[in-house]
């Protein structure tokens, strides 16, 4: 439950401050395991306040410690500890998420108002550890709820998430965007381009599904094909080509002369010839062969 408890940076310092140093004689923990005082609160808050707000420490957060002391360490109490708790099981997760949009607004956080996230009822600390100095969220974090993503990251081809090269965050925006799946660029494409720059073009010869959405051929997490393809040529070839004027069936076959094409089914199949399957800028590549 939240008691007395203000999210306004602006409002003055209440009368029932008691300090940090009164914190830290029942919390030891606090200050020494879990390296707060390197974090980024503990930092600006024990170090280098900014206000009147910020320089209130522990209190900032937790609200006033006066009411919290009268009944702290009381043998037999159990009831409420008239603080504002930060704990995952917690159930105060309108007043915390109300607390930290107090001071973590506009930049990433613009969009969290009616994002999936805060619309799913989670709380700012269902993913961040406030005394932790770890400040980025880690996969594994997003992890915990997104099972078929990380199922999809378990595949022979897929994000070098596992490596520790990128994270979710490269590509996501946890707090909200404006664009589907919460991207952190106006579209997936943009998305893609931030890495694979060279497939943006302009191209002479462009490919449609390239130039209108990478995920229609590549799942952008995991694929158990090569290039994270959704299918291997020439199946996600033929899904929207059709095989006439071409030696082929759909599915492979015997070609229109009623020869043999496995030829045509081997290596890269379509890509064997059609190499240049993202766009051409060559004269002759209408084809995308050059």
């Amino acid at each position: 439950m939240l008691f007395v408890l203000s999210s306004s940076v602006n409002a003055e310092p209440d009368n029932h401050d008691v300090g940090d140093k009164e914190c830290y004689l029942c919390h030891k923990y606090i200050k020494k395991n879990t390296g707060f005082l390197q974090s980024s609160h503990g930092v600006l808050f024990s170090n280098t306040p900014r206000n009147k707000w910020e320089a209130r420490g522990c209190e900032a957060c937790h609200g006033e410690g006066a009411r919290h002391l009268d009944v702290a360490g009381v043998d037999g109490y159990s009831g409420p500890q008239l603080i504002q708790s930060f704990k995952p099981e917690s159930d105060n997760i309108e007043s915390i998420n109300e607390l930290c949009s107090g001071c973590h607004q506009g930049g990433d956080t613009l969009h969290w108002s009616g994002s999936l996230h805060q619309m799913s009822d989670l709380a700012c600390t269902s993913c961040h550890t406030l005394h932790s100095k770890q400040r980025e969220v880690k996969p594994k974090v997003c992890e915990n709820c997104h099972t078929e993503i990380r199922a999809k990251l378990q595949r022979s081809s897929h994000m070098p998430m596992r490596e520790g090269v990128i994270s979710c965050m490269d590509c996501h925006n946890a707090h909200g965007s404006s664009t589907d799946a919460a991207l952190s660029k106006p579209s997936l494409n943009e998305t893609c381009y931030q890495c694979h720059a060279e497939k943006r073009g302009p191209f002479i010869w462009g490919h449609a599904p390239v130039q209108e959405n990478c995920a229609t051929c590549h799942d952008p997490h995991g694929s158990s094909h090569n290039g994270m393809l959704k299918m291997r040529p020439p199946y996600l070839c033929q899904s929207c080509h059709q095989t006439v004027f071409h030696p082929s069936e759909v599915r492979g076959g015997s070609g229109l002369s009623g020869t043999s094409i496995s030829k045509f089914m081997g290596g890269k199949s379509c890509v064997n010839c059609h190499s240049k399957i993202h766009g051409s800028s060559h004269p002759s590549g209408a084809a995308l062969q050059r």
